[in-house]
């Protein structure tokens, strides 16, 4: 009967294998990274097309204040004084 071979590694491991286990769970981050941020525009722009015609438009309260056209009012002259040349 022959003996079962087996191969013992002496030495440093490799970088390339370690790149290999870890690229699964860079990739699987990536791409709920990448989902979070499609759902949140998705969010955004839903809540922006939907909202102001499901809450509507509201008036602004009356403060007593008179809008006037320009020629009801005049400017007041500068209270400063001005400087002779």
């Amino acid at each position: 009967m022959s003996r079962p071979r087996v191969v013992v590694w002496h030495g440093r491991l490799p970088l390339w294998p370690l790149l290999l286990l870890a690229l699964p769970l860079a990739a699987l981050f990536l791409v709920s990274l990448l989902a979070a941020g499609v759902l949140a525009i998705a969010g955004g722009l839903v809540a922006s097309l939907l909202l102001p015609r499901l809450v509507g438009r509201r008036r602004p309260p009356d403060d007593g204040t008179v809008e006037l056209d320009p020629s009801q009012y005049r400017r007041l002259p500068d209270p400063r004084p001005r400087e002779r040349r």
